[in-house]
């Protein structure tokens, strides 16, 4: 699947609103959803890491970290 065709063309800090912002979100989500990271979908759109994790952040669906808890979460 051609990353072109997925997801629009656009210039550097061109904001989304409205209609073109929903679509672009539900791309995205259905990529992460499908196991891609979000370092991937940033190199697959062209945008920037916080704007994608705003996008999914928004959307309610982040995965959680893996790794350990800290010693203060653990008490």
């Amino acid at each position: 699947m051609s990353s072109e065709s997925e997801f629009p063309s656009l210039k550097p800090h061109q904001r989304l609103t409205g209609k073109q912002r929903e679509e672009y979100t539900e791309k995205v989500v259905k990529r992460y959803k499908k196991g891609s990271n979000i370092r991937k979908i940033c190199e697959e759109t062209g945008r920037s890491y916080g704007f994608i994790h705003q996008i999914l952040s928004e959307a309610k669906v982040l995965r959680s970290r893996s790794g350990r808890k800290s010693k203060k979460t653990q008490q």
